[in-house]
């Protein structure tokens, strides 16, 4: 299970991780515990749906929209 700061750039994409405040203690720890506390078959459900995300925006993709907006297109 993924505990994500919700400042993070991919929070957005990630839509499976659990987001929390980073500067806030107890919402962390609460973000970790639902974590710790979640079944199995929703954190196989959310790993999947963020893999997805991943797998089609690697570092290939990363750099081909990079050197497209340099480029103006």
């Amino acid at each position: 299970m993924l505990v994500l700061s919700q400042f993070a750039g991919a929070a957005a994409e990630l839509d499976g991780a659990v987001k929390v405040n980073p500067y806030d203690t107890e919402y962390v720890a609460e973000g970790l515990q639902r974590a710790l506390a979640m079944p199995v078959e929703e954190r196989r459900a959310r790993w999947t749906s963020m893999m997805s995300v991943l797998r089609a925006n690697d570092l290939g993709a990363w750099q081909r929209n990079f050197m497209r907006a340099l480029r103006g297109r």
